[in-house]
């Protein structure tokens, strides 16, 4: 709760957002800044939570309810991203199976047509296999 004095010893997570009221030490905060090596917390400085106390201990006083987290906020942004998707796509998934059994149709085609017509094999496989890799739509549907 917003208030609250949390003692934060070396190793362990720190359970709250909030100030640092008394003590020093290095915070691994990797897992919401990015940053590769550990930070140097002291008086007054702000902590995350999720973040790891590394060494000294730390009392810091939550200054966030539990739903206004830094962490809680990326995981709904993670979230609400993951749920939308882009017009694009919405429109590649509505026409990739359609798309995918024409190709297919269309390099049968070009396979049987002319072989029929008297074309050696050899070109003519490579003619329609060429075709089929141009015209795959897995690279169109990957890409979006």
């Amino acid at each position: 709760d917003v208030g609250d004095v949390l003692i934060i010893r070396p190793g362990e997570r720190i359970g709250g957002d909030g100030v640092v009221l008394a003590g020093a030490g290095e915070v691994d905060q990797a897992t919401i800044t990015g940053e590769p090596l550990p930070v140097t917390k002291q008086p007054g400085d702000e902590v995350f939570a999720g973040t790891v106390n590394g060494t000294g201990t730390l009392r810091v006083r939550v200054s966030r309810p539990a739903a206004d987290m830094v962490i809680a906020r990326i995981v709904a942004m993670v979230a609400e991203a993951s749920a939308s998707k882009a017009r694009m796509q919405l429109f590649i998934e509505k026409v990739e199976q359609r798309y995918s059994v024409g190709m297919v149709a269309a390099t049968v085609a070009l396979f049987t047509i002319p072989l029929l017509l008297g074309a050696d094999l050899e070109s003519t496989l490579l003619r329609a296999m060429t075709f089929m890799i141009v015209a795959s739509p897995c690279a169109l549907v990957l890409s979006t």
